[in-house]
């Protein structure tokens, strides 16, 4: 009877230290989804945002349209916002890739979750069944012990407590060795997920300041379109002149 309970025993604590490592394992994959879910969003605000921009300056190249075609600053008005555009166009390409990369990591960490959950249902349920054999064994060891000599019980049963003792005590010193081992693996998972955390602020703060420097870019060049619009305005206004006219609207320019 005890020989069955020791080895059924043994048979448990292998079964719940898999059972451990794989929610470990299950714990750490949930924790990369949620990450990329959240990396996910980000690029795709960031993406939004692009072509918010990209909107933006195509209706400011279409208000360039209708200033003078042959001044030299709305040429180079037009060719800074071409680059802008090209350049918003690449990087919403770059981050519609990266959103397609991590929509398949995403898919892919879902999979083995999935899979973790069916290796952990198929492991209860081999426990359970094991559970239910080592009471049947139980009960067929008792019947057979009840049927021994009384006599001869009581010299086998002061062997096999002694027995019993040191495989009680190997148990427990196994128990420890998986305890020290277990927060070893506590200790690397930690520091994995700091480097993880750390990994994502720096890539959090690299989209932030090159939203702000688009921004920037962005205020400047309208800035300098609200500055070509008052110029048309003005010369309308003037005599009909064309020499008195191009002076005064030079001032009136300056004076602005």
């Amino acid at each position: 009877e005890r020989f069955i309970r020791l080895q059924h025993e043994n048979k448990m604590l292998k079964l719940r230290q898999t059972e451990e490592t794989n929610n470990e394992q299950i714990l750490i994959l949930q924790a990369s989804c949620e990450q990329l879910k959240d990396q996910n969003n980000q690029l795709t605000n960031d993406l939004w945002m692009s072509n918010r921009k990209i909107l933006e300056l195509e209706a400011t190249l279409q208000d360039t349209t209708s200033l003078a075609e042959n001044s030299t600053e709305i040429v180079d008005l037009k060719k800074s916002l071409n680059r802008a555009m090209t350049r918003h166009e690449e990087e919403s390409t770059r981050t519609k890739n990266q959103i397609d990369e991590l929509q398949k990591r995403l898919d892919n960490a879902e999979i083995k979750l999935n899979e973790k959950d069916i290796i952990i249902s198929t492991k209860t349920s081999e426990i359970n069944a094991m559970e239910e054999r080592y009471v049947q064994y139980l009960e067929k060891a008792k019947m057979v012990l009840r049927q021994m000599d009384p006599r001869n019980s009581n010299s086998i049963s002061h062997q096999e407590i002694q027995l019993l003792k040191k495989q009680i005590d190997e148990k427990d010193r196994r128990i420890k060795e998986l305890e020290k081992d277990y927060e070893k693996m506590k200790a690397i998972r930690e520091d994995q997920e700091k480097l993880l955390i750390s990994a994502w602020y720096s890539l959090g703060s690299t989209f932030q300041r090159r939203e702000f420097e688009e921004r920037l870019k962005s205020h400047e060049n309208q800035s300098f379109l609200a500055k070509q619009r008052t110029i048309p305005t003005t010369r309308k206004q003037l005599p009909p002149d064309p020499s008195n006219s191009s002076t005064n609207g030079t001032n009136k320019t300056s004076k602005r």
